[in-house]
């Protein structure tokens, strides 16, 4: 009778003092009904007051009182607000009756998103210890972290089943956290990563997002990751710390990971990084700090990159590298490896920086020290240009002999600058301190000219 007395109150006061656009009824299980209150012709409640009825556009919606917590009145608005709260979550949906469905289990909280507009944001904030949002959307959309935590320990905390674009938004102030289990449950979907998308990601805002995996990437995306502003902090990741498809850029914010794999990886298409700060730490074999499998350019950024495993490399591009500004600093401790191969073995070396064509420089700012056993500074399997900015190269690892893949003895060592055809260094300062072995190697032609360059070590054309 209570409840009964004051939802009459609410409804008589509302309706006939406010001039809102849309009734919430918000439910005992925590989801909320979106009713334009323009389109309401009657609301009339059962005569043993158990039940309340609304009469909208001539269909008849059934409530149970006891169902009801209360009621609101709002204006029109394209968010969509979700608090997690330990294991619940509750939602306000003022979308519900323009294609946008909302299922709770816990917290565990999944949209499905028919709707055209192309601007509803889905808010989060609150703390789930186990909980997740999904999405599935025809449309593209905003996420606004509003100071969320959640952690899912079966599957992402994020998971984005929508190939159309998802503008991800730090809000001002906020700290954000996600965090993935050691396993994931079986499922038919792709669930690569605690943040994962089938679409497009645009990261953006003032506010900070770490992210960690326990079993997966960390962020992945099958379409691309654009990092325009924001903190974004990769605390830990088994696999990769960020992992895209179709490109990567950086344009702004900070971005630090630290990873088992890759610290950045593109997967088939591009890399351009031009502005920001970018770190990582990664000490497994074979891995790279960032890594593609298409160009690679780099035009502005202040990069630092730190390697310990045996043939890894700081960064890795299938395509040609072409570095115009930025100040890049890469640590490789990281030693040789020798893969069975015939006979005898194959060295597969570490890297500072290797591309599989063309290494242009014409204006960056590169420091690259490597200390394992027949480390290179910087290898190109086709030309080597510098024609502007300042390239620091020191090697010191040691070399030594191995048998090769037809039993016959050969050997490896460190190398500053490597080119599998030409090196040619036109402009500015130059320096490469090698105690392990050369430091310029060329099989083509050499050709130094312009301002001075410090070689420590011997200039080997073959």
């Amino acid at each position: 009778m209570r409840k009964y007395f004051l939802l009459c109150l609410g409804l008589i006061f509302s309706i006939t003092l406010l001039a809102q656009e849309k009734m919430y009824i918000h439910k005992s299980d925590k989801t909320s009904s979106e009713i334009l209150i323009s389109k309401v012709d009657s609301i009339y409640f059962s005569s043993d007051q158990l039940k309340a009825f609304f009469r909208i556009d001539s269909q008849l919606t059934e409530y149970a009182v006891s169902e009801i917590d209360s009621i609101s009145f709002i204006d029109y608005s394209n968010t969509i607000y979700v608090t997690y709260n330990g294991t619940t979550a509750s939602v306000i949906n003022p979308l519900a009756s323009q294609g946008v469905s909302v299922i709770l289990n816990g917290a565990d909280v999944t949209v499905n998103s028919t709707s055209e507009n192309t601007d509803i944001n889905y808010s989060l904030k609150g703390t789930a210890t186990e909980g997740t949002f999904k999405v599935y959307s025809t449309s593209k959309f905003n996420l606004k972290l509003n100071g969320v935590t959640l952690t899912n320990s079966n599957g992402p905390a994020i998971n984005i089943q929508s190939k159309k674009k998802c503008n991800i938004t730090f809000e001002d102030g906020t700290t954000n956290t996600f965090a993935d289990g050691s396993t994931y449950s079986t499922s038919a979907e792709d669930q690569k990563s605690t943040l994962f998308s089938e679409g497009q990601i645009d990261f953006d805002g003032t506010g900070s997002l770490t992210v960690k995996s326990n079993s997966a990437h960390a962020i992945c995306s099958d379409d691309y990751i654009d990092i325009q502003n924001g903190y974004i902090t990769v605390s830990g990741a088994t696999k990769d710390g960020i992992h895209t498809s179709d490109y990567f850029k950086m344009s702004g914010g900070t971005l630090n990971v630290t990873s088992t794999g890759d610290g950045v990886e593109c997967e088939s298409g591009y890399i351009l990084i031009s502005g920001g700060k970018l770190t990582s730490v990664n000490n497994s074999a074979d891995v790279k700090g960032i890594v593609c499998d298409s160009t690679l350019t780099i035009s502005g950024e202040t990069i630092k990159l730190t390697l310990g495993g045996n043939q890894s490399k700081g960064i890795k591009a299938a395509q040609k590298m072409l570095f115009s500004d930025g100040d890049i600093t890469i640590s490789n401790s990281g030693s040789v490896e020798l893969i069975t191969s015939g006979s005898g073995f194959d060295p597969a070396y570490s890297s500072g920086i290797k591309a599989d064509t063309d290494v242009e420089i014409s204006g960056s700012k590169i420091t690259i020290v490597s200390s394992g056993a027949g480390g290179k500074g910087i290898t190109a399997t086709g030309n080597l240009t510098i024609t502007s900015g300042t390239v620091n190269v020191t090697t010191s690892g040691a070399g030594a002999t191995f048998k090769n893949s037809t039993a016959v003895t050969d050997s490896y060592s460190a190398v500053c600058l490597n080119a599998d055809e030409n090196v040619s260094i036109t402009g500015r300062t130059l320096i490469a301190s090698c105690t392990g072995g050369d430091a310029i190697d060329s099989n083509g032609n050499l050709e130094i000219s312009g301002r001075p360059v410090i070689a420590n070590g011997p200039l080997s054309v073959v």
